[in-house]
């Protein structure tokens, strides 16, 4: 067990050490496998995370554009003929019993990408999503991909990579889990002028956002959700 932990701690240093490198590495699985090379080949993980950034298509302070399907997400969470450009100036408001909201695609991005939905207190939402969307080249659905003993970092710890999840208003406060499928039920207690809107993101560690993608239509993009405030009698 000490030995698992100090694996553990000798990767979490291995990041902090290497922030720098990253940015040409971002996904996690390639930073795994580098670790587990450094270990049981002898070769420093610092070389190894280095000759990621001779990698085809990844240049210093860009990130890789190919014919693969990947789309980048701008600084807004936009992507090409996604329909968020009239979801941005829609303003939030909250659901009545039974009205729902589709949200065309959930940039993975963006730390807190807006659904303009205002939660009620104490009201049950269906919240359901389909589609996919890519950590790295890891193209995954709302369920995400498991990370093992990785996934202590995540915002959500101990909960999937780029599984697909919830915050209560522009805060770490609220953070819950959704995946492809979940009835809801907001907090009674949110108080009268917080920030009550819903926003998604993919869970992720937090200062590894630069290599998540939205996918095309083509390749079984982008990840859509839906938002359906369920009637009281349902509740």
């Amino acid at each position: 067990m000490q030995k698992c932990i100090n694996r553990l701690m000798n990767l979490k240093a291995n990041i902090i050490l290497h922030g720098s490198i990253l940015r040409f590495y971002g996904s996690r699985v390639d930073l795994a496998v580098a670790h587990l090379l450094s270990k049981y080949l002898g070769v420093p993980i610092t070389l190894l995370l280095m000759a990621g950034s001779g990698l085809p298509g990844l240049h210093a302070g860009s990130e890789p554009l190919d014919n693969s399907g990947r789309i980048p997400c701008d600084a807004n969470g936009l992507i090409a003929n996604s329909g968020l450009e009239s979801l941005g100036k829609r303003p939030s408001a909250q659901l009545q019993p039974g009205a729902m909201v589709t949200v065309p695609s959930v940039c993975p991005a963006e730390r807190y990408f807006p659904t303009g939905v205002l939660l009620t207190p104490g009201a049950t939402y269906q919240i359901n999503a389909q589609g996919r969307w890519q950590d790295g080249f890891i193209r995954v659905g709302p369920n995400g991909w498991p990370g093992l003993l990785l996934e202590a970092w995540n915002r959500l710890p101990w909960n999937r990579f780029f599984l697909l999840s919830g915050a209560i208003g522009r805060s770490e406060a609220h953070l819950f889990p959704i995946g492809q499928s979940r009835r809801w039920t907001a907090p009674s207690t949110l108080a009268q002028g917080e920030d009550s809107e819903l926003y998604l993101f993919a869970n992720d560690w937090p200062g590894m956002l630069q290599n998540n993608r939205s996918v095309r239509d083509v390749n079984g993009g982008p990840l859509r959700v839906s938002i359906t405030r369920l009637p009281i009698s349902t509740n």
